[in-house]
């Protein structure tokens, strides 16, 4: 579940990434509507910084860094929230 917040005055519109590391995600809006979505592969450099900043930050090792980013478009109402479900599609 990503809720994305809108603290504005107007509807906003903008992408949304999130780390996955399976290839077979959709998204569902609040209304149960599929989201256009697509996968877009993790780069070396954005993989060893993340890495940096876990250990870091967190104190630990990733030893299963995300792959890919799952990107999809949210538009959010004036001063309110949309939700979105992940999930693997059915019978996969």
């Amino acid at each position: 579940v990503i809720t994305a917040y809108n603290p504005l005055g107007w509807e906003h519109s903008d992408f949304i990434r999130v780390p996955v590391n399976d290839l077979h995600l959709v998204v569902k809006g609040s209304d149960g509507s599929f989201v256009d979505s697509q996968l877009v592969e993790v780069d070396n450099v954005t993989s060893n910084l993340r890495k940096l900043y876990v250990k870091a930050y967190l104190g630990i090792n990733t030893d299963k860094p995300p792959k890919y980013w799952l990107v999809f478009q949210a538009s959010v109402p004036p001063m309110g929230w949309n939700t979105y479900f992940v999930s693997k599609p059915k019978g996969a």
